[in-house]
């Protein structure tokens, strides 16, 4: 992580980066996204899913969040 950019590498696989928009608890993820629920963005999450691990991804809009425990990251993909 350089700054506000997530940086991820895997072997044999493209770099994706991410700029870090907040980390929050995941139940006060409603008060800070405005943006709806993306239904159409499966396979994105999917790619994600298989790329990350096993996280619960989620998009809104341009967003992603990443759900973990009781902590959210939410991204926008650069």
């Amino acid at each position: 992580m350089l700054e506000s950019t997530l940086h991820i590498k895997k072997m044999y696989a493209d770099p994706l980066a991410f700029e870090v928009i907040d980390i929050v608890e995941k139940d006060n993820l409603v008060d800070v996204l405005s943006e709806s629920f993306d239904v159409n963005a499966y396979a994105e999450i999917l790619f994600l899913t298989k790329y990350i691990g096993d996280y619960n991804i989620s998009k809104y809009g341009d967003k992603l969040v990443f759900e973990n425990e009781d902590k959210a990251l939410i991204v926008k993909r650069i």
